[in-house]
């Protein structure tokens, strides 16, 4: 049985919260809330879907049991009036294309939440953790609705999100099936967000603002009751099945032992190739303002800022981004004078340029990641979009005529780095690494990659983007399924830059 969230904004930790980046671009929209052209959006993405999902429905044999429109109540700066005009929008959307099955919202239980959530016809759903008393979920939901609504968290969270910079999240087994046991001991129904988390390969992951920005990793692992590589977690899967056995009938099921893994052994980079050399490939604009991904058509990856500098004596020169998201590595004819970012500790617009040569022409280069658009509490456009825009200033100076170069890192990227100049020395500038190691397995199995130390960057292996890796933790491996790799040589190419001279531990 199947509860199938339609969005159009579902959050689940996903680049904007699954809006393609281009709607940034639409003149006079405002997401998540009554704006004509957002809901001419909405109407042509229902009529692709709906039909697809009409004959799915429990009603018409199919396994369908509810719909959820968009997620959470959270939507910022938005009136009761607006949100309950914005959900019944969705509600007839759905109704008036076929849909005849059940229609939830979504709300925490807190009394702003709540009433944004009630309108006719559908049912509240709740979502909380457990550390949040449920007998007070249950009161505040009859308080708000009294009668013929189901007590149901829809969101019961076995821990949280992993953030780039921030510690692990874990929850203790025991404690998180004690909180299972709870709901369901009241007549409570219970869905698991997550049960299986699994990984935001690529550059698909989201962001979440929490007094300021932070990237979401790469594994979306969730300390949920099935790991990221479909193991069951070693003490979480079978607490929470015993709870669940004490309500309804359940099989005698061992839990399931680990998969095997592959151990592929260490990956020696002996072939090195500077990105600022080998640009050859990747398309340009010419423009004197900067540019942001959303106006160069480009939604993932990066995006290098160039121009010349003149009569550049040396002397120490503030360089301020006045709009700078999220990620920027500064170069002086090659040579990083420092990262400047969100989350960095130096400040996010001004960084001190100190070049190592005399050049009076020196090229400046900035490299700037789109490290995830936000898709929490801040889901609006304001950390939506990634890049630079205006005009730099150097001292007291304004910085024009810039060449653009598009990075998207995408899947021909295997196939363009077939043209790069490949040596066997490093820079110290951002630079690809390629290697290859070898399986004799006839099937290959899931792996690990170990990346401490390596800095920042991501991972391609056979052309497949694996995900990010950073200094800044917590996540120090990048899992490898099986379904990418194959018997006999297999490929890896990094991007990668630290503030040192080697990537000097192999995995």
């Amino acid at each position: 049985l199947v509860i199938v969230r339609v969005g159009p904004y579902i959050t689940a930790e996903v680049d904007f919260g699954g809006f393609p980046y281009w709607i940034t671009k639409k003149n006079n929209i405002a997401i998540r809330r009554p704006n004509q052209v957002y809901y001419e959006l909405i109407d042509r993405y229902f009529d692709k879907m709906i039909p697809l999902l009409v004959p799915l429905q429990y009603n018409q044999g199919g396994c369908i049991i509810n719909f959820q429109i968009e997620d959470d109540t959270d939507v910022p700066l938005i009136s009761f009036k607006d949100t309950h005009a914005y959900y019944s929008y969705l509600r007839d959307a759905l109704v008036k294309r076929g849909i005849h099955s059940l229609i939830n919202t979504l709300s925490w239980p807190e009394t702003i939440s709540l009433t944004k959530a009630i309108i006719p016809n559908t049912w509240a759903a709740l979502e909380y953790k457990v550390d949040f008393s449920t007998s007070t979920a249950i009161e505040r939901l009859r308080k708000h609705i009294k009668t013929n609504n189901p007590f149901m968290v829809l969101e019961y969270y076995p821990a949280w999100m992993d953030l780039e910079g921030e510690k692990h999240a874990t929850l203790d087994s025991q404690v998180f099936a004690e909180g299972v046991d709870i709901i369901l001991s009241k007549n409570g129904s219970i869905n698991f967000c997550m049960v299986f988390g699994g990984t935001n390969f690529g550059f698909f992951n989201g962001a979440d603002w929490e007094l300021t920005y932070h990237a979401i990793t790469t594994s979306y692992d969730y300390d949920a009751m099935v790991t990221e590589c479909g193991d069951a977690h070693i003490t979480k899967f079978k607490a929470v099945r015993d709870v669940i056995a004490k309500y309804t009938p359940l099989e005698p099921f061992p839990v399931p032992p680990p998969s095997s893994k592959g151990l592929y052994g260490s990956v020696i980079f002996n072939f090195s190739a500077s990105l600022l050399k080998n640009l050859v490939p990747f398309d340009v604009v010419y423009d004197d303002l900067l540019m942001q991904f959303e106006y160069l058509n480009q939604s993932y990856g990066y995006i290098l800022y160039t121009t010349q500098l003149h009569n550049f004596t040396g002397l120490t020169k503030p360089l301020l981004l006045p709009w700078m998201q999220d990620r920027a590595v500064i170069m002086l004819d090659g040579i990083i004078q420092g990262i400047i970012g969100w989350t960095e500790r130096v400040p996010i617009t001004e960084i001190n340029l100190h070049p190592l040569i005399s050049n009076p022409n020196p090229k400046l280069d900035i490299l700037v990641e789109n490290k995830g658009r936000c898709c929490g509490t801040k889901a609006g456009f304001g950390c939506s979009f990634k890049g630079m825009k205006g005009k730099p200033i150097l001292g007291l100076k304004e910085l024009g005529n810039w060449t653009m170069t598009k990075l998207p890192m995408n899947d021909i990227l295997s196939d363009q780095s077939t043209t790069f100049t490949w040596l066997n020395t490093s820079t110290l500038s951002p630079t690809f690494y390629r290697s290859t190691f070898t399986i004799n397995n006839e099937n290959p199995l899931h792996s690990f990659l170990c990346t401490d130390n390596w800095g920042h960057g991501f991972i391609m292996i056979n052309g497949f983007n694996i995900g990010r890796f950073s200094e800044r933790g917590p996540q120090r491996t990048l899992y490898v399924p099986s379904h990418i790799l194959r018997r006999g040589v297999n490929d890896i190419l990094v991007l990668y830059w630290l503030l040192s001279t080697k990537l000097e531990n192999p995995c």
